[in-house]
């Protein structure tokens, strides 16, 4: 499921921020494709879900820099890694360790899967999930930008935070993912990546794409 993953510090994309903002509309065509309920996502439920996986992304990462603080800049650290990690063993093959911040990152993108038609890789699934949670990559998501970037939200998280080796890196490295998880364009070095995989997998199998599920501006 893992596989090496480049960062840039100092290069990171800007997060589109449209999404986090009043009034927001899909920036691409929209068509509920004849759907109804669960199978259109609306423009306000794609607004609430990218607000609250930014707040879950932004929480992580303060989190992040007050354990390498407190360990003294130092992520090699074993009391640093025990706060990223965890201690505790999950009792599946996908999940990080129960008691982390990785695992707190994880589950709250878990749930956001959800909120998504299909999402949450559930079931006899067209997509295998949005590729948002270490659980639907696990299963073979076939969102695009989750396939190119090769790992969940919280697994490249993991590879952000242990590649870089001061403050500076650390916070630019986490920012890249954060990017790579919500803007609607962004350049990953080292990754073919153009759009963020939340915004990837409305694109990728919304009326614009394999029509799996339609969208409706409210």
């Amino acid at each position: 499921m893992k596989k090496k993953h480049k960062f840039t510090p100092g290069q990171v994309v800007p997060l589109e921020e449209r999404a986090l903002l009043s009034g927001f509309k899909f920036p691409f065509p929209v068509s509920t494709l004849g759907l109804r309920g669960a199978f259109v996502l609306t423009s306000r439920t794609y607004q609430n879900l990218q607000t609250t996986v930014n707040t879950a992304i932004v929480n992580f990462e303060k989190s992040v820099i007050k354990a390498f603080n407190k360990a003294g800049g130092d992520t090699t650290s074993t009391a640093f890694q025990d706060a990223v990690f965890g201690t505790t063993a999950a009792d599946n093959p996908w999940a990080f360790n129960t008691n982390g911040l990785l695992a707190r990152l994880d589950a709250a993108m878990g749930k956001a899967e959800f909120k998504l038609p299909w999402g949450g890789g559930m079931g006899n699934n067209p997509t295998f999930g949005a590729g948002l949670s270490a659980k639907t990559v696990f299963l073979g998501s076939l969102n695009p930008s989750s396939v190119a970037l090769g790992d969940s939200v919280a697994g490249l998280m993991g590879t952000a935070i242990f590649t870089a080796t001061t403050t500076q890196e650390l916070k630019s490295n986490m920012e890249t993912v954060r990017a790579e998880t919500l803007a609607f364009n962004v350049t990953a070095a080292g990754s073919p990546v153009t759009v963020g995989i939340l915004p990837e997998y409305v694109e990728a199998f919304g009326p614009t794409g394999a029509r799996i599920f339609g969208t409706k501006n409210t």
